[in-house]
């Protein structure tokens, strides 16, 4: 027996729900450096174990190098954050970091001058 909504039965649902997914992880996985041959579901969820994640509960550390790949220095990572342009100020002790952003904290930033 086919369960129908609106004009297309249910399994045609779960083909096109199916096609959509295996499309939208090929481009995630595509988007984090994975090079995706076999696009088959099966294959592509094998492959996320290639993608670098940073997990909400894990902690690291960022290691610097220098030029030999000798290890200079090792910090805590609080967060991360894609590079961008940053404020001059950012270091002066009145940025908070919450969600993800930067935020000012007025009565440091006025402590501070």
């Amino acid at each position: 027996m086919k369960h129908k909504t609106g004009e297309k039965d249910i399994e045609t649902i779960y083909l096109e729900d199916l096609d959509y997914i295996n499309l939208r992880l090929a481009e995630f996985l595509e988007d984090c450096g994975v090079d995706v041959k076999n696009k088959s579901l099966y294959s592509m969820i094998n492959r996320l174990d290639d993608v670098v994640a940073v997990k909400d509960n894990k902690k690291y550390y960022s290691i610097q190098v220098d030029e030999n790949n000798y290890i200079t220095s090792v910090n805590k990572m609080d967060g991360i954050i894609e590079q961008q342009e940053l404020p001059e100020d950012i270091l002066r002790g009145y940025y908070v970091y919450q969600d993800g952003s930067f935020k000012i904290d007025e009565k440091k930033k006025l402590e501070w001058r």
